[in-house]
């Protein structure tokens, strides 16, 4: 719990506010829920708790969310072209 608490959020939130600097804030935003399936399989890594197939399934889905805004917001910047 600690791991996931410090570590994992720290990291999170670190990545955010570089993100900030770096790219459009709609892709930012997007990636937040990205947190959870990056705890979980850190978790995972370090051996501290198992993934079972609904956390699977949620990362997954979470993950082809983020693809598909990020594959519209290039479509978006190369309309703008």
């Amino acid at each position: 719990l600690i791991y996931a608490v410090f570590i994992s959020s720290a990291m999170c939130y670190g990545l955010i506010t570089w993100l900030n600097k770096h790219m459009p804030s709609s892709v930012v935003t997007s990636f937040w829920p990205f947190q959870v399936p990056v705890a979980l399989v850190l978790s995972k890594i370090v051996g501290l708790d198992g993934i079972n197939v609904l956390q699977g399934i949620g990362g997954l889905t979470i993950a082809s969310g983020l693809v598909l805004v990020s594959a519209a917001e290039i479509q978006r910047e190369h309309m703008k072209l």
